[in-house]
C-alpha cells in the first residue's frame, strides 16, 4: 500500500509538531504540509498538484474555521476526507463537522499522554497517536471514526445513523442556491464571503481572480438577492441553512 498523505491545518504551530511527530510512527502515512490556516490550506490546495488524501483539521480557528472548512472541502475538494482534531467537542459541534463530510473525530488532548525523549517526538503509540492511526484507518477503508476519549470527556453518546440522517439534510441545503440563479462562480463567492470574515483580497487569492473582478461580483450578487450588505448575505444563507456559520454577522 503506498503511503496515505496528510495535510494539517491548526492554528497552533506547536500542535502541528506535535501531530506530525506522532504520525512519523504510522509506517503508513506521509504529512505533506502543516498549515496555520484555512487560507494557507486553501491556497495549497489551488496551487499543489498533489492533494492530501486526508486533512486532519482543528475546529476552533479564527476567520475560517473547521465547520466551514470541511463544508467548504466537500464542495470543491471531494477527494480531501476530514478528520477533526480538536478538543473543541460540543455535541452540536461534533454533530455539524459530521454533518458537513468529516469522517473522524480525534479528541486532542497532548499533555501526559504520550512518553517523550529529548524532543517532541514521542515514543510511544498513545493516545491522541493511536487514536489518530485508528482514524486515519478507519478513512482510508470508507469508515467514521469517533475517539473514545472523546465519548468519555464529552459524557456523550453519537449515533452514526443520524450522522447519515444529517449528511443527508446537508445535501439538501447545498441545493439552495441553485434556485437563485447564481453562476458556480458567484455561489463559491457567496459562500466564502457570507461563511467567512476573509477580505475580498483573501478570496480573490483564493479564487485566482483580481480584486476587482470579485467586488464587481460581489455586486452583481447583492443586486440578484436584492440584499444590501454582507451581513445580510450571511444572515440570508445562515438563515436558509446553505452555510453552518456566518461570521461575517457576529
Amino acid at each position: 500500500m503506498s503511503l496515505i498523505t496528510i495535510g494539517i491545518v491548526d492554528n497552533s504551530p506547536t500542535h502541528i509538531e506535535k501531530i506530525t511527530n506522532g504520525l512519523q510512527l504510522l509506517k503508513t502515512c506521509k504529512v505533506i504540509g502543516g498549515f496555520t490556516s484555512a487560507l494557507e490550506f486553501l491556497l495549497f490546495c489551488n496551487s499543489s498538484k498533489l492533494l492530501p488524501q486526508i486533512a486532519l483539521l482543528e475546529v476552533d480557528m479564527p476567520i475560517v474555521d473547521g465547520v466551514f472548512l470541511t463544508d467548504y472541502l466537500q464542495l470543491y475538494y471531494p477527494t480531501i476526507k476530514v478528520i477533526v482534531v480538536s478538543n473543541y467537542c460540543h455535541k452540536e459541534v461534533v454533530y455539524d463537522m459530521f454533518s458537513c463530510g468529516a469522517v473522524g473525530f480525534v479528541y486532542k488532548l497532548f499533555a501526559n499522554t504520550v512518553n517523550m525523549q529529548t524532543t517532541s517526538q514521542p515514543t510511544t503509540l498513545q493516545h491522541p497517536y493511536l487514536s489518530l492511526h485508528q482514524a486515519i484507518e478507519a478513512a482510508y477503508h470508507h469508515h467514521k471514526y469517533i475517539d473514545p476519549m472523546l465519548l468519555l470527556i464529552s459524557k456523550q453518546d453519537y449515533s452514526l445513523i443520524y450522522i447519515d440522517h444529517l449528511l443527508a439534510k446537508r445535501m439538501q441545503q447545498r441545493n439552495f442556491f441553485a434556485q437563485l440563479g447564481l453562476s458556480a462562480h458567484e455561489t463559491q463567492i457567496t459562500i466564502l464571503y457570507a461563511g467567512t470574515t476573509l477580505t475580498k483580497e483573501a478570496i480573490a487569492s483564493i479564487l485566482m481572480f483580481s480584486v476587482k473582478k470579485i467586488e464587481k461580483d460581489i455586486g452583481a450578487i447583492y443586486k440578484k438577492l436584492a440584499i444590501a450588505d454582507r451581513h445580510a448575505l450571511g444572515k440570508m444563507c445562515l438563515n436558509k441553512g446553505f452555510i453552518k456559520n456566518a461570521r461575517c454577522i457576529f
